[in-house]
């Protein structure tokens, strides 16, 4: 069975939408677009058109309607109470099912996401994970299908893969969480330090949400692809570009020395230990949580520092912290570790 013909799909009328409205949408389409890379180079994530988020896939689709909520919990009522829009929120997600069954095409993936639990006693409470309406109680699950029938004439209804997914994506810091998992997904992909991960992750989102917002018409599918959707083929050419423009962290730490230290020869006897101290901290626990430990000691500390570059005040640090490095660490390689911290520090803000 093939998928359906996209272009006969009913695009979401839903007026224009408000950026900041949409923000929250953008990032967890980011979030989702990471997740998706690193098992698939072959799809396209297309924005706010058939649906808020969409995964376009040689011989198939996933549509995810993302609503967040200040309530406690997502109710049946929630989901199926029509007030004064012509669908549900169900209903509206039940739309693509609906046109599915009639053409005799292949059932795409279907799922609301939330910031909130599901109020439903077999959900599962674990973040992210996909509670199937096939497999929630019998008495939400009559609920829903007796809903779905009034708004689809009485049609068949089938719910077979169709989710809830509670996101772990904070709808007041969806931001700051996406900068860390920009850092942990570029070091997976390039196994190196990206230097300053929330610039990427504003040229990311500068570019979905373009994408999103486009409002015009559409000649053809690949047009929808072209203008409303982000390839992993351009998300690599993004990344690849960002990845020239910037220093490794390596290179940075060479930079900030060079500003401090004149001399040829004892620049040399910093520079030997960058490369091992950043490998070490790379698959090393104690010294990814000494790290971690050092860049909330620096922030402390930092109103004791004399001004200066970023590697004098790392040379200021060592002499004033309380926190133990390892034994057998020279002046030298302390001070390249809070040379680190430091750069890791800036690069947050």
């Amino acid at each position: 069975m093939t998928r359906g013909n996209y272009m006969t799909y009913e695009a979401d009328e839903a007026g224009s939408r408000s950026k900041n409205r949409f923000k929250f949408e953008v990032f967890w389409g980011l979030n989702k677009f990471l997740d998706v890379f690193l098992e698939s180079q072959e799809f396209t994530m297309v924005f706010d058109y058939v649906c808020d988020i969409e995964l376009h896939y040689d011989g198939s689709y996933e549509f995810y309607q993302v609503k967040t909520s200040s309530a406690k919990s997502y109710t049946t009522s929630k989901l199926t109470t029509v007030g004064k829009k012509k669908k549900s929120i169900i209903g509206t997600l039940y739309k693509i099912r609906s046109k599915e069954i009639k053409e005799g095409s292949k059932l795409s993936k279907l799922a609301i996401v939330s910031n909130l639990q599901f109020n439903d006693p077999l959900a599962n409470a674990q973040p992210n994970a996909e509670l199937a309406f096939t497999q929630i109680s019998d008495k939400n699950k009559e609920k829903i299908l007796s809903s779905l029938k009034k708004e689809f004439n009485d049609e068949e209804i089938n719910l077979k893969d169709i989710f809830f997914i509670t996101t772990d994506l904070p709808i007041h810091s969806y931001k700051e969480t996406m900068i860390g998992k920009i850092n942990t997904f570029y070091n997976e992909i390039y196994e190196d330090d990206i230097i300053k991960p929330a610039a990427l992750l504003n040229v990311l989102a500068e570019e979905v949400q373009l994408r999103a917002d486009f409002e015009g018409q559409f000649d053809s599918y690949n047009d929808v692809l072209e203008k409303k959707g982000l390839s992993a083929n351009r998300f690599e050419v993004i990344l690849d570009k960002y990845s020239e423009r910037m220093f490794s962290m390596a290179q940075k730490c060479r930079e900030e020395i060079k500003l401090v230290i004149k001399n040829p020869v004892r620049r040399v006897e910093y520079f030997k230990y960058i490369q091992i101290l950043l490998s070490d901290i790379k698959r090393t626990f104690h010294l990814r949580e000494l790290m971690k430990s050092i860049t909330e000691d620096i922030q402390v500390k930092l109103i004791e520092l004399d001004d200066g570059e970023t590697f004098d005040f790392a040379r200021q640090y060592i002499e004033i912290t309380e926190i133990k490095f390892p034994i057998e660490y020279s002046k030298n390689e302390k001070e390249i570790f809070a040379l680190i911290a430091l750069i890791k520090l800036e690069e947050m803000m």
